[in-house]
């Protein structure tokens, strides 16, 4: 079984890199925070059932901060036990985790059951600068408004600025831990996406156990 943690600011491409990765590889089933949250904030949906649990910290959330570790772990760890019971074996992580304490809970589930040879996690950064969030973000926000009437809580510039700082204060320092344990694989993300997604197949094939993507495997059929 692999953990795939996808790292990065908000507009480094994070997302759209596990839904690539979501579509190569087999058995493996993308995980998304921002997606449990907002299911669980509308209340419906597959996600609908975290309702109670998030409801107190809407607008904390909105506002652009994070939920705190205890609920997030409590969401996470219901829906992994939920889709390793229907079969899942590869999971894809985008905004999880977030903080230390976060890290230090999955250290612990994958230190028992890695001894066991049954898990191991792979954590990947998509490096951009801060200006680069705020270009996407605004960029974002314009596009919806034109297009769709309104746009998203968390690209509204105040709620950006919040993310920004969450994520120098608690994610970096997390990060940073991770590189110096030599557990981190960084990529710049000021590339193309394709450029991209080639060097994290490259990355997840040095680091896996038994993922390949779908088309590695189709030429070693074909040969």
């Amino acid at each position: 079984m692999n953990y795939i943690f996808l790292h990065g600011r908000g507009g480094s491409g994070k997302d759209t890199q596990a839904d690539l990765l979501a579509q190569e590889l087999p058995n493996v089933l993308r995980i998304s925070t921002g997606e449990i949250y907002r299911g669980a904030k509308s209340g419906e949906g597959e996600y609908g059932r975290f309702h109670t649990l998030v409801e107190p910290y809407i607008e904390h959330v909105d506002s652009g901060h994070f939920l705190p570790d205890s609920i997030i772990l409590q969401m996470v760890g219901s829906v992994i036990e939920e889709k390793v019971g229907q079969g899942f074996k590869n999971f894809i992580f985008t905004g999880f985790p977030r903080t230390e304490e976060q890290q230090t809970a999955i250290d612990e589930w994958v230190k028992e059951n890695g001894e066991k040879g049954l898990v191991q996690s792979i954590n990947i950064l998509y490096a951009v600068l801060e200006d680069h969030t705020r270009e996407r973000s605004e960029k974002r926000r314009i596009s919806d408004i034109e297009t769709k009437g309104g746009s998203r809580y968390d690209d509204q510039p105040k709620a950006v600025e919040s993310k920004l700082k969450s994520f120098t204060t608690l994610t970096l320092p997390m990060l940073k831990k991770l590189n110096d344990e030599g557990l981190l694989n960084v990529i710049r993300a000021n590339r193309s996406i394709e450029e991209i997604f080639e060097r994290t197949l490259e990355v997840i094939g040095q680091n896996s156990a038994n993922v390949e993507s779908s088309s590695r495997q189709r030429v070693e059929g074909e040969a």
